[in-house]
């Protein structure tokens, strides 16, 4: 399995390192299932900036995250979204929903 993770960088924001794929998403779903509990306040930023490669299965992650923290009322935000996974939100009309802004 390729290595991936999520780490907290600071106030609500979690920076997500490595390949959001179909054989890496359960383990960022765990780990998110600790970390985002423990975040303070009513906000949470998920950084991309690491994101090496994302297939339909990380796009689902995303839709994922955006439903815990919609239950939770939270904000989520997704910073430094790179390009192609944009694309892929568009190419599967879920930009609106997950509001995807590309750095």
């Amino acid at each position: 399995m390729a290595r991936v993770r999520l780490q907290t960088m600071g106030r609500g924001v979690v920076g997500v390192t490595g390949e959001m794929s179909f054989t890496t998403v359960p383990d960022l779903w765990d780990q998110s299932r600790r970390i985002f509990p423990m975040i303070e306040g009513d906000d949470l930023e998920i950084d991309l900036t690491d994101v090496s490669r994302t297939d339909s299965a990380g796009l689902a992650l995303l839709v994922a995250w955006t439903r815990w923290a919609k239950s939770r009322s939270k904000s989520l935000r997704f910073i430094h979204v790179r390009p192609a996974i944009k694309a892929l939100s568009k190419a599967n009309q879920l930009d609106r929903l997950l509001k995807l802004e590309v750095d």
